[in-house]
């Protein structure tokens, strides 16, 4: 029962830090297919690479994203 929470805290937590690519585009008010194109052909998008998870899902690095939109270089 202990574990199980642990690995639901760990959930939680992840989802605070990154961003699915969905909400990652939708902060960057483009489609997800758009920064899902510029991955593939460049390997990032506005040169931030994200994380891919054990299930083949990607996460974008939450910090990254805030000073992007804050204006600083990524």
């Amino acid at each position: 029962m202990q574990h199980q929470k642990r690995a639901n805290q760990a959930l939680q937590d992840l989802s605070r830090r990154d961003l699915s690519t969905d909400e990652f585009a939708a902060l960057l008010h483009v489609q997800a297919q758009t920064v899902r194109a510029s991955l593939c052909r460049k390997g990032h998008y506005l040169n931030i690479r994200p994380r891919k998870l054990p299930n083949r899902l990607l996460v974008w690095p939450r910090d990254a994203v805030e000073r992007l939109l804050e204006g600083e270089a990524a």
